[in-house]
């Protein structure tokens, strides 16, 4: 179950970030942290260190408390400090261990041990009214296109704009060498992008009620939809 972001917790996350040592030591008193793995987020700068802002889930986690939250960043090697210090103020994927906050301005410390760009940009996958029904598997990064022919259809928010979210609004485009019917028949392209997020499940989808001028659709015609995978 995905809980809703309180205002409280939108508060904590406006971070900032400095330098800090080049080398830090682990939890003190040698507490465990409680989850390893790669976190996505925003390296901020704030007073004399750096934090995570972004998922509080690692991206390997199937489902993840719909928050955003702020970890502390220390790194455990010279060398992922100077990478933390080189990535503030954009995207990045942190690699280590997270503990409990040590302080009540933080969701919990990260221990870094990597950090890295953000992956680049992966592949694009287009369906249209032939996928209709079916599944498509992505991976975090990739892009789904979707073009359906005919300007009537209208697209439908995703069912969980964490895992897949749109790009940009709809582009609708009249014409095209398949039209040749009167006008108001709806004859051209309606176009939506968008982009894999986290890994989980979602569909994405588009109505329409007019399949032509003064001819309504029936149900088979008036519904379009496709369900994503996005898997790490």
């Amino acid at each position: 179950m995905r809980l809703t972001v309180s205002a409280a917790l939108l508060a904590l996350v406006a971070g900032g970030i400095a330098t800090f040592p080049a080398q830090a030591a682990a939890p003190a008193g040698g507490a465990a942290p409680t989850q390893i793995g790669t976190w996505d987020g925003r390296v901020q700068r704030d007073g004399g260190h750096y934090d995570d802002v972004g998922r509080a889930c690692p991206e390997s986690a199937q489902i993840c408390y719909d928050i955003v939250a702020k970890y502390r960043i220390v790194p455990l090697t010279p060398t992922a400090a100077k990478a933390v210090r080189r990535l503030a103020g954009g995207q990045a994927r942190l690699t280590g261990r997270l503990g409990p906050a040590q302080d009540s301005q933080h969701t919990g410390t990260l221990f870094v041990r990597k950090a890295e760009g953000p992956a680049p940009s992966g592949r694009t996958v287009q369906v249209d009214e032939t996928n209709n029904g079916q599944a498509v598997t992505l991976q975090p990064g990739d892009h789904l296109t979707v073009v359906l022919h005919s300007t009537y259809w209208k697209f439908n928010p995703p069912s969980d704009p964490a895992v897949v979210s749109a790009t940009g609004d709809p582009v609708y485009a009249g014409g095209g060498p398949r039209c040749g019917g009167p006008p108001g028949s709806g004859c051209g392209t309606a176009t939506a992008h968008y982009t894999a997020g986290h890994a989980g499940a979602a569909v994405v989808s588009a109505g329409r009620t007019t399949c032509g001028e003064a001819l309504r659709c029936t149900p088979a015609q008036s519904r379009w939809s496709v369900k994503v995978n996005v898997k790490p």
